[in-house]
């Protein structure tokens, strides 16, 4: 999950320098038909996905901390000591700026939005084989300026039902929601970004693709099945008019919403 400049001629990837074990961000210049022109550390291991943050200059990368090889497939090769975080980096320096981590070693963050306020939500994922107890974790959190990562809860009977993962996550700046799909889990959440809670929930078969529409009235949302759900941002009720089936179509996890101009 790569970011554009604010500009739009630079493009920024998140990648893995196998060979030393670290998280990079290459750097693409679009007026130089697309050449890499640069890289720097992401701050960790296994960077996911990066967004910009509203000052037009620093990128907020998810760092999973999962360690793999292309001679391993998609094996974990440091679940012992896996460290994800969440890092602040300085797009025209490569500096990083700060680095944030969960109480939680063992829980990756993936995914994350970036609200206008700069609240970023994370979406998490939690490596169960390598904990030693079998406590819940909380899969979805946020962070806000000069603060430390604080986890949204839920009641045990929906947490449970997630089994460890979240797939996507999407904020609506008007209502301050934050929604987070699990696919394993079946369920879109709701999260109010300032007091923190649980706002609502819908239960969607295999759910992951998440964003707002170009109106901003709607989450959107989509499954594996071919089906799409659109879900009224201020009231949370599925508008069951627009939604839609496409049976011959199976979506994959993610979804974004794109604009253009006519020239």
């Amino acid at each position: 999950h790569g970011a554009f400049s604010r500009d739009g001629t630079l493009l920024f990837t998140p990648e893995n320098d196998y060979d030393n074990g670290r998280g990079v961000i290459g750097v693409w210049d679009r007026d130089a038909a697309w050449l890499r022109v640069g890289e720097f550390s992401s701050g960790g291991i296994g960077p996911h996905e990066i967004k910009l943050m509203p000052d037009g200059y620093t990128l907020v990368v998810a760092n999973g901390g999962l360690l793999t090889h292309p001679d391993s497939g998609r094996e974990v090769l440091n679940l012992d000591t896996m460290r994800s975080s969440l890092t602040y980096i300085d797009s025209r320096t490569g500096t990083l700026s700060s680095e944030h981590f969960l109480t939680e070693k063992k829980a990756s963050i993936r995914h994350l939005d970036v609200a206008a306020d700069s609240t970023v939500a994370i979406a998490l994922q939690v490596q169960r084989a390598a904990m030693n107890n079998n406590e819940l974790v909380s899969l979805a959190a946020i962070h806000k300026p000069n603060q430390s990562l604080t986890v949204l809860n839920a009641p045990e009977a929906l947490m449970v039902k997630l089994n460890d993962y979240m797939g996507s996550v999407a904020i609506h700046n008007d209502t301050r929601l934050a929604a987070f799909t699990s696919p394993k889990g079946d369920l879109v959440m709701f999260w109010h970004l300032d007091d923190l809670s649980l706002q609502g929930y819908h239960v969607f078969h295999d759910v992951c693709g998440l964003a707002i529409s170009q109106d901003n009235q709607y989450f959107i949302l989509s499954s594996s099945s071919g089906k799409v759900r659109q879900i009224n941002a201020y009231s949370l009720k599925i508008d069951k008019e627009r939604s839609l089936n496409f049976p011959k179509k199976s979506w994959d996890n993610h979804m974004i919403s794109i604009s253009y101009k006519r020239t």
